[in-house]
């Protein structure tokens, strides 16, 4: 399998089955820095896609976490 990677600033996954890949991939680049082919699975871009929003939910729930255990210490006082 082939994985075609432009680099640039932005990130963009795709997959694609029976649509033509050349003319997805040049609408897609107009949009983006940056664009990965992942191969003819589209559930393999979805997954990609996913795991990225993951990893930002978790970032944001242990700094929440963080916040928390600040406050419930008396290091820092919660704004009214």
């Amino acid at each position: 399998m082939q994985q075609r990677r432009l680099v640039a600033e932005n990130r963009t996954s795709f997959g694609a089955r029976s649509v033509d890949s050349q003319a997805l991939q040049s609408a897609l680049q107009a949009m983006t820095g940056s664009l990965v082919y992942l191969g003819p699975q589209p559930e393999r871009a979805a997954a990609f896609k996913l795991y990225g929003n993951l990893t930002l939910l978790g970032i944001l729930g242990v700094l929440r976490g963080e916040g928390q255990l600040d406050v419930a210490a008396g290091v820092r006082v919660p704004k009214p």
